[in-house]
């Protein structure tokens, strides 16, 4: 992720073992000049980070709003072939009832 950023310039093999060596000294100024680029680079770091979950996030929210979009129009048409089917029910039986019934009282067949 580091080299991704761009914010990571060195790698170890240029790095001599004389820097990594624990006795090598730096002067209070260096120290500091070095604590500020670090502080300075993990903030960028920081930033980016932030600006990833700030995008991530946003996607998320993003598919949840559509997927809840998407479940409330198939509840709505469930519910309308559930209230179709019984308009049709009602229809086949106030059929038989007026026609079927009305013809036995008239003794047709």
């Amino acid at each position: 992720m580091l080299c991704a950023c761009g914010l990571f310039q060195s790698t170890e093999s240029e790095i001599s073992s004389d820097e990594m060596s624990s006795e090598t000294k730096v002067s209070y100024n260096e120290f500091l000049q070095q604590y500020k680029e670090l502080t300075e680079w993990l903030g960028h770091i920081h930033l980016i980070v932030r600006q990833q979950a700030a995008s991530r996030s946003e996607n998320y929210l993003t598919h949840v709003s559509a997927c809840k979009y998407l479940v409330t129009v198939i509840y709505v048409l469930q519910h309308f072939f559930i209230f179709y089917c019984f308009v049709w029910f009602v229809c086949i039986a106030y059929y038989y009832e007026t026609h079927i019934v009305y013809r036995r009282t008239l003794n047709f067949k």
